[in-house]
């Protein structure tokens, strides 16, 4: 097998970087930069000043044998490689410092000439998602951890096989079709937070029957007050479970309460929120049923394609009700409007 370079999941699961399809998925700049011929390539974004370790396989040929290539930096005031350690016939681990804003190729040499799919180092400073003050997705990003870098950017980029689709094949293996609660924390515990968890405290009035989305209503102050927790437990690093409602029926009540874990409810995670908490960034692990392109990052390397795992809560009205905990009318996906009916105590 031609090498590459790789980084290795918690579950032991060798994770290629980033595949880009077509140079058409890439920034402009970039193709036009390197001069790129290959119709496949693999890229990670870093921070600035943070060390990574990467993973390489493959070995190429040295006379009669083999042996792992040398691994070196197109640019090294952007990407230097540090220790290189051999950890087998065909894989060795390679340290990169992201030591200046730029563009770089990690490349598998042999014979002063390159060989296998080089890998894209974008390295610069990572904004937060437009008007979030408080954004763990750019967070991650900052801290520098490879493997959640690349699990995060497989979200970003709408690959189907990412960590929070609960409609993924390893997902389904996992935990079974519907998993949304539980890929939603998983995920949040692998991606952000230890202490991710549920906490589904109602927050509608109690209910004897739904027939209709209006039905469902809310004492007055209590969504001011659910959304200042939700901001109160960002605020301390831990991301949100939410419990939401898309069809809501009287078939979903258990003591007056919606219970999401029903058909017609469903589990979200909130990552963000603005400055004022009327706005919250979540992740959707249900395909499709939000949509948002993430305008966070790096401006050399945007996230251009519009995210199917990922949209934006805002206060507002909701069939005839006020002041509602709503999906934004920008991330509304096949499940209709999403509304916040359950999460930490208001």
């Amino acid at each position: 097998m031609d090498p590459f370079f790789f980084v290795t999941l918690p579950d032991g699961t060798k994770q290629r970087l980033m595949r880009f399809d077509a140079i058409s998925a890439l920034p402009a700049a970039l193709t036009s930069l390197m001069g790129i011929s290959s119709s496949q390539l693999d890229l990670i974004r870093l921070p600035v000043g943070r060390t990574v370790t990467l993973m390489q396989s493959g070995t190429v040929p040295d006379g009669a044998k083999t042996r792992l290539p040398d691994i070196t930096s197109s640019d090294d005031q952007v990407i230097k490689v540090g220790r290189v350690v051999r950890r087998g016939a065909g894989e060795q681990t390679v340290e990169a410092r992201a030591t200046g804003d730029g563009f770089a190729w990690l490349s598998c040499m042999a014979g002063g000439a390159g060989t296998g799919t080089p890998l894209g180092v974008c390295v610069g400073k990572f904004d937060n998602h437009t008007d979030m003050a408080i954004d763990m997705i750019a967070d991650a990003f900052r801290n520098g951890d490879a493997v959640k870098i690349v699990q995060l950017q497989r979200l970003l980029d709408s690959n189907f096989d990412n960590l929070f689709n609960e409609n993924s094949n390893a997902n389904e293996r996992q935990w079974g079709p519907l998993a949304c609660g539980t890929v939603a924390k998983v995920g949040g515990i692998k991606s952000f937070s230890s202490k991710t968890d549920y906490a589904y405290h109602s927050y509608h009035m109690p209910l004897k029957k739904v027939e209709s989305r209006s039905d469902v209503t809310y004492r007055p102050g209590v969504i001011t007050r659910a959304a200042a927790a939700i901001k109160a437990k960002l605020k301390t690093g831990v991301p949100v479970l939410v419990g939401v409602v898309y069809n809501p029926s009287t078939a979903m009540l258990s003591g007056g309460e919606l219970e999401v874990t029903r058909g017609g409810g469903h589990t979200v995670l909130i990552v963000g929120c603005d400055a004022g908490g009327t706005k919250f960034l979540y992740i959707d692990p249900y395909p499709k049923s939000s949509h948002l392109r993430y305008e966070g990052g790096m401006s050399r390397s945007p996230f251009s394609q519009t995210c199917e795992f990922l949209g934006t809560f805002e206060i507002g009205d909701l069939y005839g009700r006020t002041g509602i905990l709503r999906q934004s009318a920008g991330s509304v996906g096949i499940l209709s409007e999403l509304e916040i009916v359950s999460g930490p105590k208001a």
